[in-house]
């Protein structure tokens, strides 16, 4: 296979009719112009100039070998143009993962107005409880809650969210609330777990925190379904605010209100800053715009 690079100079001499004219125009000697050509000639065997003292023009095989060479220099030119636009104008499709709880409760009432903004972006929304392979799953930018562990994997903060306790009007008015975390234990509570009924609930509050031994009434792997339960008059549950008292479902109340778990870090992850491409640059650019000051607004309850 020829050399790109020949196969080019070899366009531009043939467009400009000349050596002296191409090397010029390509700030390169004239003498390199001239060597690379007989390069290229020899690795074909077969002349593609008729070179005169006066005159330049093109042999039957280089007609033919042109018009290979111009469709290359083309095509290359048309992929520095698309290249620099990637690179300038936030365009192309953004693969985001996110738990279930953040997509259905934050990134899903946000991305219309995220889409409105960048028109030639388009998103694909994966939402999952696992650990995805960004690498190898073609992700762009995983959203995670919790403390990360160390890897090659870029992080950006979004946050905090501080998940408390919330149970329905009905189930209170039927069981009254607690008058401490102490006695959680007496009542249905329902728990975020994959691993079973049992658990712990680590809460903070005024001056001290405790740890309570947990089992629940009912458990699932995900916050949609706990609060879903919790809705039902099943129990009380441990929420992520945003989630417990958020937009399209009938909020539920604070449960000992003074008391929560602990902050949890929300962190965008993506595979290294050269991956940073505009299209993604908007998008975490926008989560920390939009979505940070509703985790912080969770926080501050």
């Amino acid at each position: 296979m020829q050399n790109l690079n020949d196969m080019g100079l070899f366009a531009s001499v043939a467009e400009a009719h000349s050596f002296t004219a191409a090397a010029e125009r390509l700030e390169i000697p004239k003498s390199t112009v001239s060597r690379r050509i007989a390069m290229l000639e020899d690795s074909l065997g077969l002349r593609l100039l008729e070179r005169t003292t006066r005159s330049l023009r093109l042999t039957e095989a280089g007609e033919l070998y042109l018009g290979f060479c111009e469709r290359i220099k083309a095509e290359a030119e048309q992929a520095d143009v698309a290249v620099h636009s990637l690179v300038e104008i936030p365009r192309g499709e953004v693969r985001i993962s996110a738990p279930w709880d953040i997509g259905q409760g934050l990134l899903t009432p946000l991305l219309g107005e995220f889409l409105r903004a960048y028109p030639e972006i388009q998103i694909t929304l994966e939402q999952s409880n696992r650990r995805v392979d960004l690498l190898e799953e073609g992700i762009d930018v995983a959203i995670r809650v919790g403390k990360l562990e160390a890897s090659s994997l870029i992080q950006r903060s979004l946050g905090c969210v501080t998940p408390g306790l919330y149970a329905s009007r009905e189930y209170l008015a039927r069981t009254g609330e607690p008058d401490s975390p102490e006695a959680l234990p007496e009542h249905d509570l329902l728990v975020m777990n994959d691993s079973g009924r049992g658990g712990q609930w680590r809460l903070r509050g005024p001056g001290r925190s405790v740890t309570l031994k947990v089992t629940a009434r009912a458990c699932a792997n995900d916050f949609g379904s706990i609060r879903h339960l919790a809705a039902s008059g099943l129990g009380i549950a441990m929420l992520p605010p945003y989630l417990a008292q958020g937009p399209g479902a009938p909020p539920l109340l604070p449960v000992l209100p003074s008391w929560s778990a602990h902050p949890a870090p929300v962190s965008a992850l993506y595979l290294s800053h050269r991956g940073a491409t505009p299209k993604l640059r908007a998008l975490l650019d926008f989560l920390v715009e939009h979505l940070s000051p509703r985790l912080d607004t969770a926080v501050n309850r």
